[in-house]
């Protein structure tokens, strides 16, 4: 059959004799540029294949005139009771359309439906590129949420960093005043307890009778030995120099032996020794060797 020829129905009669034992159990029409059926009939290998192949020539004329071309190309499909692909086909050109109107038209035709693609080509590339601006615009959006929700969560993190070392801070003063009153408490009361035990014997000769002008008082020995034993060893230095050798001597004997009591007694009492006492070993051992500096 030459390529501008229709096909006929004897041509169709005969493709469908010769699948009288294929097998073939249906048949459908379906045009060139589609795979949707337009026409669908059983097939029995005894059955008219004449009048099946009228019936099929009619469909494909009848919808090949809505087609704006010159000729219009159909594909006659047989299928097997396997429901797989088709296993043979016939090929059926029929009139289009533009039939009447000569190759010309049908070059019109085809320019037209170039163009048209093209068109619609270009639509589509225009949707793609908004949709895929718009895609852009909105991670775009979705990137500067997630980046303030970041930024909001950092700040929240760091003003109660800030908070809690405020707190830190003011709790730490809070100890050094506390740590600084304590001890300032402890020194009062280690003053005050000196400053007691120094004056107790005073207290105690008043109220045992002594005092100015009833001879020796009571607590005479205890004031002595509370005297001797607060001495600084600067205070010492002092006295030793103001006062003759003989007397230097005579000072330093009784500092040393109140000295050397106290000191045993605070050793009991499980005191540290009084570092007064190395201090001024010096001064009194030189006042008993008569080596003591004179009087200015």
């Amino acid at each position: 059959m030459a390529p501008t020829d229709h096909t006929t129905e004897a041509v169709i009669a005969d493709w469908l004799s010769s699948l009288s034992d294929a097998g073939v159990v249906r048949l459908e029409l379906r045009p060139a540029a589609a795979s949707v059926s337009i026409w669908r009939r059983p097939f029995a290998a005894n059955g008219d294949g004449a009048k099946l192949a009228g019936l099929a020539l009619e469909r494909a004329k009848s919808r090949g005139l809505g087609m704006p071309c010159v000729r219009a190309t159909f594909f006659l499909l047989a299928f097997d009771a396997s429901g797989g692909d088709h296993i043979d086909e016939q090929t059926i050109v029929v009139p289009g359309g533009n039939a009447g109107k000569g190759e010309s038209a049908e070059e019109g035709t085809v320019q037209e439906r170039l163009i048209s693609h093209l068109l619609k080509a270009q639509s589509d590339l225009h949707r793609l590129l908004i949709s895929s601006r718009e895609g852009h615009d909105l991670a775009a959006d979705r990137l500067v949420q997630s980046l303030a929700a970041q930024l909001d969560s950092h700040e929240k993190r760091r003003i109660a960093t800030l908070d809690l070392y405020e707190k830190l801070q003011d709790r730490q003063l809070q100890r050094d005043i506390q740590s600084k009153t304590f001890a300032l408490t402890e020194r009062r009361d280690a003053m005050i307890e000196r400053k007691i035990d120094q004056l107790t014997p005073i207290v105690v000769n008043r109220l045992m009778g002594g005092g100015p002008g009833k001879g020796t008082p009571f607590m005479g020995e205890e004031m002595v030995r509370q005297l001797l034993s607060n001495l600084a060893p600067e205070t010492i230095d002092k006295l030793m120099q103001g006062l003759p050798p003989e007397q230097s001597a005579l000072f330093a004997e009784l500092y040393l032996a109140y000295a050397a009591a106290e000191e045993k007694r605070k050793v009991n009492e499980g005191a540290a020794p009084a570092s007064s006492s190395s201090s001024s070993n010096g001064a009194t051992n030189g006042a008993i060797n008569g080596k003591g500096d004179p009087p200015s």
